[in-house]
């Protein structure tokens, strides 16, 4: 690979000319064009010979990604481009959420069988169509289960782990179940609206997953009132409460809740940022009392606590694979 590349949080950013992967290169990930535009093409006795320009939103590099095998052409970039990259976990997670992407990529590996004319590689190629299709229509036939991921802004590492948990699990269920993780950040939020209004609602999921730590959040807006017409503490708060009245209702979705112990690192000279963060705490630990300890000091509601990522990690895979497994019981 060229010196001609900056990497950055999952994305490489390509100088004009840079070749991403040569022909023959192992094929451990794909990719997908942020912008810019990516070469395909075979280096020949006379030089490069392009077969393809994949522009903004194309996915390539699959095809070694799927049958583990070489890669069958060079890819350069033409111009400066930006390239995310798709891992295989990534790129069965997509498959599993999005049937549509299945039918694309099999209309793409397609087109690319007819036009090729090597025999073995237009082989391989519809090899991987099958593969495609296969993980396709098994995917169409396992039950899914939607989990909401709620918390503030305090544990982004914490709801990496959690989505990363769930891919775990989804490769030790595979074809009997997948989890199919809501995560804010990872939906194009517009401006013209709020956060919640352009989230699927925790009550319409199966799983509400609520990870704590050292803050509340802040109040919504009046145009985002309880139905007593109070005003929310938080959007995390909007969260559990939209949960806890859907199981209410209707026993769904099931509630599971974390809170990271210890206090977040903060230098004391920045005197309005302690103050901030004690105030977050204190409305932290109100809103928990107010929700799990009734007013002779029991708990009335169960909640788990962890005290590093590890341990997070582990008691959530562990809590995630029983209710899995009970589901999978029930549905028997």
């Amino acid at each position: 690979m060229s010196n001609d590349v900056q990497e950055n949080s999952g994305r490489k950013v390509l100088s004009d000319g840079t070749i991403l992967f040569r022909e023959g290169d192992p094929g451990d990930v794909a990719y997908t064009v942020v912008s810019g535009t990516v070469e395909i093409c075979h280096l020949k006795d006379n030089g490069f010979v392009t077969l393809a320009e994949l522009k903004e939103g194309t996915l390539f590099g699959e095809i070694a990604l799927i049958d583990e095998q070489p890669r069958s052409a060079t890819a350069r970039a033409s111009g400066e481009t930006v390239v995310k990259i798709v891992d295989k976990e990534s790129l069965l997670e997509l498959l599993g959420q999005s049937p549509e992407t299945g039918f694309q990529m099999m209309q793409r590996l397609a087109g690319y069988a007819r036009n090729a004319s090597d025999v073995l590689l237009k082989a391989r190629i519809n090899a991987c169509i099958d593969k495609v299709r296969k993980n396709d229509e098994e995917l169409n036939k396992v039950p899914r289960l939607k989990i909401f991921i709620s918390s503030p802004g305090d544990v982004i590492p914490e709801r990496r782990i959690a989505k990363s948990v769930m891919n775990e699990l989804n490769e030790e269920f595979s074809g009997q179940v997948f989890l199919v993780p809501i995560l804010w950040e990872e939906e194009p939020l517009l401006a013209s609206e709020t956060f919640q209004a352009q989230i699927e609602a925790p009550h319409e999921t199966d799983l509400y997953l609520g990870i704590l730590w050292s803050r509340i959040g802040s109040p919504l807006p009046e145009s985002i009132l309880r139905p007593d017409g109070t005003r929310y503490d938080s959007g995390t708060a909007f969260e559990f409460e939209d949960a806890m009245n859907g199981y209410r209702k209707i026993g769904s979705p099931e509630i599971l809740l974390y809170r990271k112990l210890g206090a977040p690192t903060i230098s004391l000279d920045q005197r309005d940022q302690v103050m901030e963060r004690l105030k977050q705490m204190e409305l932290l630990d109100a809103y928990i009392k107010k929700w799990f300890i009734g007013e002779d000091g029991s708990y009335i509601g169960a909640f788990h606590n962890f005290e590093t990522e590890n341990d997070f990690r582990d008691i959530l895979k562990t809590h995630l694979r029983k209710i899995v497994t009970k589901k999978l019981e029930i549905a028997e």
